[in-house]
């Protein structure tokens, strides 16, 4: 087993409070915003994305190999921004990863934006450590959900300030 950690960030021009806010519904959102990924979202345990909930992701067309990805929420602190998610089963679980954890954080820029970072805590199956291009593939899958729900904000916007 190789326990490992892989980081990556981006960044919104939205506060914090209005991305957290939004990414709150992500399960609701996520597929109508990204359907080609994300076909739906299945509510299995819990109620959203309070603690002990748990969500199926059905990946769509361009993930199809992938099938889907459960997770199970395992912390939320509202006042920090932070939820912690815990991969239940997936393509890589049990093959290639033992454990995986996300913790998505959301902190304020100096220009008043939101900073997002997703660390992603891990354990391999075997003696081998994760290859870099997998842990940025699933990084960038987490960090995609979070800038469809900010350009999601940004049309609204425009739509309500254009109203």
């Amino acid at each position: 087993m190789v326990a490992g950690s892989y980081s990556k960030a981006c960044v919104s021009a939205h506060s914090p409070a209005s991305l957290w806010k939004a990414s709150a519904d992500t399960h609701n959102l996520v597929p109508k915003l990204l359907p080609q990924q994300v076909s739906h979202v299945e509510l299995l345990e819990g109620k959203g994305g309070s603690v002990g909930a748990v969500l199926k992701f059905n990946f769509g067309q361009d993930l199809k190999h992938l099938n889907y990805v459960k997770n199970r929420v395992e912390a939320v602190d509202e006042a920090n921004r932070v939820i912690k998610l815990r991969v239940l089963e997936g393509k890589d679980m049990g093959t290639v990863l033992k454990s995986c954890v996300y913790e998505l954080k959301m902190d304020e820029t100096s220009e008043g934006g939101t900073k997002t970072t997703v660390k992603m805590d891990y354990d391999t199956v075997g003696d081998t450590p994760l290859p870099k291009e997998l842990a940025e593939s699933m990084l960038d899958g987490v960090l995609g959900q979070t800038k469809a729900i900010d350009a999601h904000l940004h049309a609204n916007r425009l739509l309500t300030a254009n109203a």
